[in-house]
């Protein structure tokens, strides 16, 4: 079976390695977001050069800058790695929009919106408008976010373990032992000293990354700040505007 070729495409003065990327630039621009295309590339120190697609700048409408890598189908483990040590290596958020498909996957939820589906009285997508397609964590999946040091998803939960062999739940009950509600305090320069007594410093790095990673899930999230289409978990004023642009990129005439 042969692959299928990208096509160069041409839209708002540049020309887009696919046209998946021409209308991933179209939809953000009919939802008013800053965007650069391929702004810069990096010698990352494990994976090599990478050349991300888009930087989503922040505004009014997000509150933080965000990497946007376009892929046709679900990235591979190395693509994954990539965007992982690119997000820790540069401090930007990152994530991956797969195929045109999260359009057309999307405009269905946000047209069937209005009746809700629920089951045993409890709505089918359980609690908020995120559901529904109008945030954008829910375009661009999976989300990587920017951590001390550079840790391969696929090694996380192994590595962990490995590195403390002598007493693999140690940096799991170490790290949970931190918990203060909702915030864990980073490491001071005492505890490091007396964690390299014992621990190797991959360890120590993996606990520093470990803690940051808990904390970022409510620097991110709670109260969810990839943007400001709504006014809450309930306002439905950006449906319109969501499904506008899905339609304008789908239908784009490139």
């Amino acid at each position: 079976m042969k692959a299928t070729k990208s096509i160069p495409t041409k839209y708002s003065g540049h020309t887009f390695r696919s046209r998946l990327e021409a209308r991933v630039a179209v939809f953000f621009d009919v939802l008013n977001l800053s965007w650069e295309y391929e702004p810069e590339g990096y010698d990352l120190p494990i994976n090599g050069w990478y050349l991300p697609d888009f930087l989503l700048k922040k505004n009014e409408k997000l509150k933080h800058d965000i990497w946007v890598e376009c892929k046709g189908k679900e990235p591979t483990i190395e693509e994954d790695n990539k965007l992982n040590e690119l997000a820790c290596t540069t401090g930007i958020l990152g994530g991956f929009f797969i195929s045109s498909e999260t359009f057309t996957r999307n405009y269905h939820t946000l047209t069937k919106y209005p009746e809700k589906i629920y089951f045993n009285g409890k709505s089918f997508y359980d609690h908020d408008l995120r559901g529904f397609g109008t945030d954008l964590d829910h375009y661009l999946k999976p989300l990587r976010y920017p951590l001390p040091h550079y840790i391969p998803f696929s090694r996380w939960y192994s590595l962990r373990e490995e590195l403390t062999p002598d007493d693999k739940g140690f940096i799991l009950n170490y790290v949970n032992e931190r918990d203060s509600g909702r915030y864990y305090p980073p490491l001071t320069t005492n505890e490091i000293k007396e964690l390299e007594q014992t621990k190797s410093r991959e360890a120590i790095e993996f606990i520093e990354s470990n803690i940051a990673a808990r904390n970022r899930i409510w620097d991110y999230i709670e109260p969810h700040s990839l943007d400001y289409f709504g006014e809450g978990d309930d306002d439905v004023s950006s449906v319109p505007l969501f499904k506008k642009a899905i339609e304008v990129a789908l239908s784009y005439q490139f």
